[in-house]
This record gives structure tokens, C-alpha cells and sequence, in this order.
């Protein structure tokens, strides 16, 4: 899968642009030229590379496309996207026909036909996912698992043989040229690492997308883009299976918690607790739920995955035997496991299409005793306590901080369930949940996650993100996650290489201050561990400032005249706390390279692209604006109070003490004057890029968190 095991030699004349294109591929002129990219192995030389085959000579070609009679329906949808994409890469269409044809010298070969040998692609091997790209003679051969497999070698053609980029959801590059040259040498075969590859972000929400991307997993797949492992329920399906509203009332001792028709009636799975997993009559209930659900998708081949797991909150059971099993098993995981396998046993004759689900989340990640997974069974691990500025598995204090029986490490709880299970997920987190538009520096951990996952022999990855931010660089975060999930082993240099591919098309000429910003942010932050639900200032060290300034002194310019006629005074200068210490590098260093970045784009594309990430630098800015009214407040106080006492000027103590509460309540204010006129700029880059789901506009002298 690396890309020096292939060669690549593309030789392109008249070249006429590289476009920014959306799913119906316009694009602009640019009259550079391209010279040829040579990719070659150390030990490959020239005359190994077997002869180029000349797919489009000068806008005219010889080729036609070959797909099978009956070809599964992403067959067809990959020789169709091939077309589509070399018509808007060389202007020619060329033509599709099925293998029921006469063979030609010159076919570019998509799928199962009857133009391959037999045994010439060993597809067991390949499984859903697989491709092979291989040249014989003068065909081409874009094949791979029928699933998807066939669309992944188109799309990998595409990209690593034709240069084409699917960067994000709606931003393309597709080059132009009339003459279109490729060598292969013997095959360039890959086959996933995870059967299972998937992230929530927005670039991961249109089928097209995903294919292109590779991704495969919870956002389902049309049928024309292989479907995917298709989930019955949503992942905390306690509420559906033993809904409160349906059994509460008659049977409270079915919950884990005393529950308000409030909480009932919410609906939510924050709120309802857990059901009791060591209760007959529970276990009978969602049993018989299940099968119901199940019963609905019998039919439909692609619903494999139903959920039994648990609500997203931390109210476990208590209960005497709920409590026992777990003194026995050292694990509270021990009654959800004991659970989930009671409903895999019960269901699994009767559905053996079907993999049941269940998380190893909070409460319930360490390994009990001597409860194993059903063989039906499967274990979702999630990270969510774990510290996300440092690659994971590298600390060895416990930073599980939600309560589990046997506080481990992540690293431990990970080794332990993978030794006990082959059926094992991660359920990995990437955005900082708490403040979704601040720069979140953890890109230089993403490659070192994925490749420590990847060793434990893991079935897939899901990458949870947030679907609308775009900030936060967060399309960019999304790209790496998928080049990540499809080859976890990348080099350093391939993966810090995608990084400035993906900012150079996005940013234009001033991509090298992107660059530079997200370099910033990380050695900002590089000391810190932070998690999902960081505050901004246990990212970038705004704390210590509650250590600084411990002597509030009296301002010399400050006079009594001020004091007498403080409603015309601006107190903002004498804000004090702040006084002296300067934002971080992350918002002064900013802004002059965002400056500089804005100034260099070229297109209006480019422009809107900063414009755009530079709303997590006007947040970061916009916290530490808030974090100095909030620490100011009582050193504001101490500042007057210092005054009076060189200065009483005869008034009494509850003149000073009415003045001081005067003064202070209106600088206050003025502070949050400043601080609203500020976010109204920041508010209106948030309505301009849709960062916001408010239909009227919020309360501006409040944190950005709240909008």
C-alpha cells in the first residue's frame, strides 16, 4: 500500500488547469505545466518499467471501458465514475461496453469479467475492500472485492496514478490534460487493514463521499456504493429496548435510578439511567424487543449490526445482585458482557446474519474475570477518558477517570480485551467536544493512534468528529482520518506530506502560514494533556494566569478627579490581572499569519478558506478576552481599594466602599462592552459559514462556547 511500491509515470501535454470542482465538475484556467511525476522503487530501474500505456493521446483514444454482463451494482457504479472523471480530466468519454462484447487490444478492464484468467484475482483475499490495479499487454485492470473493492480501485486510480483529489465533501482537484500515460509494475494490490472504517464528520455524510474516501462504516452506504454493515439501532439502545415511558411506572426496579416524568418523558439516554442487566424479567423484555427490530430488516441483507448496549450516562445498576457480580468479576463490564451474550444465545439461531454490539465505554471498559464475548459477540472500546494531545497507549498513569472498577490504563484495558476477543472495535474521538471552533492541535498524534490500534488486530476504527464544524481545520482532520483508517502504516513523511498536499490546493500561496499556524498550536500545547472535553485553557496554559499579579498596585495616572467623575472615566486599562501578560502565541502570532495567508490567496475560494479557520483564532482570542473580565473582577476591587488608602481625601468608609461598587460595576460593564463589540465580528463569520444553528442572534457578552 505504500506508494513507492507502485510506479507512476504520468506524462501529460497541453495542460490547461487544476480546478477547484464540485460533484459536477466545474473548474478555472491556469496555463502552468506539469512536468511528469516518477515514482519509482530504489531497486526498480528503467528497464523494469514496462511499457506506458497511452489511454488518451491528444484528446483522441483507442479504449474502450469493460465491465461485466451482469456486474454488481458498484461495478457499474465504478466504470461509470471512471468515465465520468477521465471525460472531465481529457474531455474524451470513453465508451463503456460489457464483456458479452468481442475482446480488444485496448480495454480498461473494471471488475469481474470474463477478460481475466481464471485465478488471475484471488477475491477471497481481497474480501469486500481489496483492489488491485495491474496492467496486461495493453489492458488495464481496475478490480477488486465485488463489494466495494472495484470502486476503491477506480477511486485509487484516480488519485494515485491520475492525480485527482477528493479532499472534502465539496472540494475536489482534478487536473486537465490530453494526453494520459500510465505504467504499472505488475500489480499494485491493498487490502485494508480494518474491515470497518468510519468517522461522523461532515465531509463522511454523502455516499459518494465516503466511497471516495474509502470509508465504509455508520453512515450508510446507497447500494451503488457497496452498502456497508448497516446498524439496526442507534449505538445506546437500552431506551429503545427497555423504553422508561412503556415500563417505568409499573416496574421502577427494572431502572438503576429513581427517574421524574420529566426524565420520562425527555426521551433522552442522558437522563434515564441504565436498565438493571441482572433482572429476568429485563433480559426477557429486550429480548423480545429485539427480535421485533430484528424481524423488520430480516430481509435486507445488508443489516448486520444490532446494539445492545448501554445508555450514554454513567448511572449503572446498584442493585445486590448487580453489585455482586461485580465484586465477583472485578468489573462492572461483567453484567453488560453477561447480558449482551444472554440476547446473542437467545437470537443467534434464529438470526445468524447478525453481529450483536456493546460498548466497553466509562463504567464498563476493563475486562471481567471470566465472562467472555458470545461468539456473535462483539466489543466496541472506547477512548474518551483517554489524554488526546499525546499519542495513545504512551501513559502509563490512569487517566480513566469515570468510575471503573479496576481504574487501568487505556493501554492495559485494550491489550486485555484484545487477547480475549477478535471481534474488537475502538470508538476513538478526535474534537475537542467542549469548544468545537478553538484550534484542537492534535494532528501530530493521529498517525501514532492509528498505527497502535492497527497493531492489536482490530476489526475497525470508528473516528467519532463533529458533523458541522468546519473550523478547527477540521476538514483537513477529516481527509487525514481517512487516509489513516485505509493505511494506519504510512510513513511520517507520507502522512505530513498529505497534509501540506490537502493545505497547498485548499489555501493557495499563503498555505505555508496554515502550515505554520497548526506547527504553532501544537508547540503551544505540546506539554499539556488534554482531553474531548478540554476548556480552551488546559489547552493552551490560560490557567496560570490565576497565579500571576498576586500585588495589585495602585496605577500612578490614577487620580482623585477620576475617582469623583468615574461615570466619564474608561476603566478598561485598569482592567488590572491581565495587565501585563500577553495572549498566547496562538492568537498574536495568529492573526500575522492569517494576515499574511489572506493577503497571498489568489481566488476567492482561497480567501473564504482562511476567513474561514481563522474563526478559531478570533475564539481562542474571544476566551481569553472572557477569561480576563472574569479573573479581573476582584483585582479591579484591589486596585481601588489601594488608591483610597494613599488617597481618602477625606471620605468616609462607606463613601469609599459605595464609590468602589460603583466604579467596579461600571467598568464591568465597559470590560463587556469592549468584549461584545469584538464577538459581533466573530458572530458574523459564524452566521456567514454556518457555524451556528441560532436563528436569532446570541448573547454577545457571553462565552462563544454558548452560541
Amino acid at each position: 500500500m505504500k506508494k513507492n511500491e507502485r510506479i507512476l509515470s504520468i506524462f501529460l501535454a497541453c495542460i490547461l488547469c487544476v480546478g477547484v470542482l464540485s460533484a459536477c465538475g466545474s473548474g478555472s484556467a491556469d496555463t502552468s505545466v506539469t512536468e511528469p511525476d516518477v515514482t519509482r522503487p530504489d531497486d526498480t530501474t528503467a528497464e523494469d518499467v514496462p511499457d506506458p500505456l497511452l489511454l488518451v493521446d491528444d484528446g483522441k483514444t483507442d479504449y474502450v471501458i469493460v465491465r461485466g454482463e451482469n456486474a454488481y451494482i458498484t461495478e457499474v457504479t465504478a466504470s461509470t465514475e471512471l468515465q465520468s472523471y477521465l471525460k472531465l480530466i481529457t474531455g474524451v468519454e470513453i465508451p463503456i461496453v460489457t464483456d458479452s462484447t468481442a475482446p480488444a487490444e485496448k480495454e480498461i478492464v473494471v471488475g469481474k469479467t470474463n477478460r481475466e484468467t481464471e485465478g488471475a484475482f484471488d477475491r477471497e483475499e481481497l474480501g469486500d475492500d481489496g483492489l488491485v490495479i495491474r496492467t496486461d499487454g495493453k489492458k488495464l485492470f481496475l478490480v477488486g472485492g465485488e463489494k466495494r473493492g472495484t470502486l476503491h480501485a477506480v477511486y485509487e486510480f484516480l488519485e494515485s496514478y491520475l492525480g485527482c483529489r477528493f479532499y472534502t465533501k465539496d472540494l475536489e482537484k482534478v487536473p486537465e490534460m490530453r494526453t494520459v500515460s500510465v505504467s504499472v509494475e505488475e500489480e499494485d494490490k491493498q487490502i485494508p487493514v480494518y474491515t470497518f472504517r468510519a468517522t461522523s464528520s461532515r465531509e463522511s455524510l454523502g455516499a459518494d463521499s465516503c466511497a471516495k474516501r474509502k470509508l465504509n462504516g455508520i453512515f450508510n452506504l446507497a447500494k451503488e456504493y457497496g452498502s456497508d454493515q448497516m446498524w439496526i439501532e442507534s449505538i445506546h439502545s437500552y431506551t429503545t429496548l427497555i423504553p422508561p415511558e412503556a415500563y417505568y411506572k409499573e416496574h421502577p426496579e427494572y431502572f438503576s435510578k429513581t427517574l421524574t416524568e420529566e426524565d420520562i418523558s425527555n426521551e433522552t439516554d442522558f437522563l434515564v439511567g441504565q436498565p438493571c442487566l441482572t433482572n429476568p424479567e429485563v433480559l426477557e423484555i429486550v429480548i423480545n424487543n429485539t427480535r421485533e427490530l430484528l424481524s423488520k430488516y430480516k430481509d435486507d441483507p445488508r443489516y448486520t449490526v444490532m446494539p445492545i448496549a448501554q445508555n450514554d450516562n454513567p448511572d449503572y445498576c446498584k442493585c445486590d445482585n448487580c453489585t455482586a457480580l461485580y465484586n465477583a468479576e472485578e468489573s462492572y463490564a461483567a453484567a453488560t458482557l453477561q447480558f449482551v451474550n444472554s440476547v446473542a444465545t437467545a437470537l443467534g439461531d434464529e438470526f445468524p446474519h447478525i453481529t450483536f454490539v456493546t460498548l466497553a465505554y466509562q463504567y464498563s471498559r476493563n475486562v471481567p474475570k471470566t465472562i467472555r464475548p458470545a461468539e456473535n459477540v462483539a466489543i466496541i472500546l472506547c477512548t474518551i477518558e483517554e489524554c488526546f494531545s499525546h499519542p495513545r497507549g504512551t501513559h502509563e498513569e490512569s487517566v480513566n477517570s469515570s468510575g471503573a472498577y479496576i481504574n487501568n490504563t487505556f493501554k492495559k484495558d485494550f491489550e486485555d480485551w484484545a487477547a480475549i476477543t477478535d471481534n474488537l472495535y475502538i470508538w476513538d474521538y478526535t474534537l475537542d467536544y467542549s469548544h468545537t471552533n478553538c484550534p484542537y492541535p492534535n494532528f501530530d498524534v493521529l498517525l501514532a493512534n492509528e498505527k497502535f490500534f492497527a497493531d492489536k488486530n482490530i476489526i475497525g476504527v470508528f473516528e467519532e468528529n463533529i458533523v458541522a464544524t468546519l473550523s478547527s481545520f477540521n476538514q483537513l482532520r477529516s481527509y487525514l482520518i481517512s487516509k489513516l483508517l485505509w493505511d494506519p502504516y504510512m510513513t511520517e513523511e507520507e502522512y505530513q506530506a498529505l497534509i501540506d498536499d490537502f493545505l497547498e490546493f485548499v489555501y493557495g500561496k499563503g498555505w505555508t502560514y496554515i502550515r505554520e499556524y497548526i506547527d504553532l498550536i501544537h508547540k503551544e500545547s505540546d506539554k499539556n494533556c488534554f482531553g474531548t472535553f478540554a476548556s480552551v485553557f488546559e489547552i493552551y496554559d490560560f490557567e496560570e494566569v490565576d497565579e500571576v499579579h498576586k500585588v495589585f498596585e495602585c496605577p500612578e495616572e490614577l487620580t482623585f478627579e477620576m475617582i469623583q467623575n468615574y461615570e466619564t472615566t474608561d476603566w478598561t486599562p485598569y482592567w488590572n490581572f491581565f495587565k501585563d501578560l500577553e495572549a498566547p502565541e496562538a492568537v498574536t502570532k495568529g492573526y500575522e499569519l492569517f494576515d499574511k495567508a489572506y493577503e497571498a490567496a489568489e481566488t476567492d475560494s482561497q480567501r473564504a478558506a482562511v476567513e474561514r479557520a481563522l474563526v478559531q483564532v478570533l475564539y481562542l482570542d474571544s476566551e481569553y478576552r472572557l477569561k480576563r473580565i472574569d479573573t479581573g473582577n476582584n483585582s479591579f476591587g484591589w486596585i481601588i481599594d489601594n488608591f483610597f488608602r494613599k488617597n481618602s481625601n477625606g471620605l468616609s468608609a462607606a463613601e469609599r466602599t459605595a464609590l468602589k461598587k460603583s466604579i467596579t460595576e461600571l467598568a464591568r460593564e465597559q470590560m463587556l462592552d469592549e468584549f461584545e463589540e469584538f464577538n459581533k465580528g466573530l458572530f458574523e463569520l459564524y452566521e456567514k459559514y454556518g457555524l451556528t444553528r441560532k436563528t436569532e442572534e446570541p448573547d454577545l457578552r457571553e462565552s462563544p462556547f454558548n452560541w
